[in-house]
């Protein structure tokens, strides 16, 4: 449940006329587009490609955002908002993405949600399909406390933030929340997609615990 003061402090910006930018006009406007990505079925991982930026990924640390390129009015779908806050930043995070998962398919569950995610992606816009990645870098705010200049960061806080708007705006957030820890309406919505979309095979081996989640999430 969201904290009384954080929803009393978001109907105070609205009073006073501070609203947020739409998730899809920030990514557009104040966001950096690094590349576009694809998904490897055969190994389970991704593959970054058309890059738009010469530097690669950064070891900076923030947000990042999986977005499709559809015709609405901003010309975005947000699939996923996610953070960035290990030691190698962006770049640590990303390699989780682009390395072979299917050796670990069989411990590690994680993988298997990230797996499932990404062919429903497919089978909503086509197989073989191009993301776009967009990354939002962050820097510590310094706080003072009781005489000492402390650092803090804001990135799980922004990304929370970020998640629960674009999720409000209508985006299909098809990506979000893999590990499975709740049931979203990101995840109701998945689970009506997987049940339009039977030829879907999410059960490329038989102890698939995505199977099972949705139907506990029934």
């Amino acid at each position: 449940m969201e904290p009384e003061y954080q929803r009393e402090s978001d109907e105070n910006l609205i009073k006073a006329g501070i609203r947020p930018k739409p998730v899809a006009r920030l990514l557009k406007e104040d966001a950096i587009l690094v590349c576009d990505v694809s998904y490897d079925s055969e190994r389970m991982g991704c593959d970054f490609f058309n890059w738009r930026t010469s530097w690669g990924i950064p070891k900076e640390k923030g947000v990042y955002c999986f977005a499709k390129d559809i015709d609405n009015k901003w010309g975005l779908d947000i699939l996923k908002v996610g953070k960035a806050e290990g030691a190698n930043g962006f770049q640590g995070r990303f390699h989780q993405y682009t390395s072979s998962a299917s050796g670990r398919a069989d411990e590690d569950r994680t993988v298997w949600f990230i797996h499932n995610a990404m062919q429903l992606v497919e089978a909503h816009y086509g197989e073989n399909c191009s993301m776009q990645l967009y990354i939002l870098p962050l820097e510590d705010v310094r706080v003072e406390k009781d005489g000492h200049l402390l650092e803090a960061s804001i990135i799980r806080s922004y990304e929370k933030a970020l998640s629960k708007q674009a999720e409000s705006e209508g985006h299909s957030m098809l990506l979000s929340g893999q590990d499975g820890k709740r049931h979203s309406s990101a995840y109701l919505r998945r689970d009506a997609l997987l049940r339009r979309n039977a030829n879907v095979n999410l059960s490329i081996k038989s102890n698939n615990p995505l199977l099972q989640f949705f139907d506990d999430a029934t």
